[in-house]
């Protein structure tokens, strides 16, 4: 269970560390991890955006998805 839950951190990061950025918008994430990095499907990065935010590890608001916790 702890490495589901390491394994969850990084993904959400990636894509802050990727465009090395605070800020990024929903579209951004999810096309980041989609194809640019291409280590999920555009479903699954959805579903890790909805994750990281029901747990608390990101924040969304007006669009524009920032860490809550310290994950760069």
């Amino acid at each position: 269970m702890q490495s589901k839950f390491n394994n969850e951190i990084s993904l959400l990061a990636l894509p802050f560390k990727s465009k090395n950025k605070y800020l990024l918008e929903e579209k951004e994430f999810i096309y980041t991890l989609s194809f640019d990095l291409r280590v999920l499907k555009p479903s699954e990065a959805c579903e890790l955006l909805k994750t990281g935010v029901e747990k608390g590890f990101i924040s969304l608001k007006n669009g524009l998805i920032s860490p809550s916790i310290l994950i760069l």
